[in-house]
């Protein structure tokens, strides 16, 4: 799936679903572990404040499209 097709999606449902989309801001630390929950049901974005993510981890049980684009924002679709 390619990026334009995945933003479009998102801005679909920005535009379907708009008391639906929230965003959380968590502060992160060299030495912990961040665990996030995706949405179930539609994309998510994750993007690092003046960074980029270069490599993810993950459990083979989670069944996902994961696309990391050349931009650093990891998008996630269930």
């Amino acid at each position: 799936m390619s990026i334009r097709v995945l933003r479009f999606m998102i801005g679909l449902i920005a535009l379907v679903n708009v008391n639906n989309i929230y965003a959380v801001e968590y502060e992160l630390e060299a030495d912990n572990l961040l665990k996030l929950e995706i949405y179930d049901s539609g994309p998510t974005r994750i993007n690092l404040k003046d960074e980029k993510i270069n490599d993810i981890f993950m459990y083979h049980q989670n069944v996902a499209e994961v696309v990391v684009h050349e931009s650093g924002f990891l998008f996630i679709a269930p």
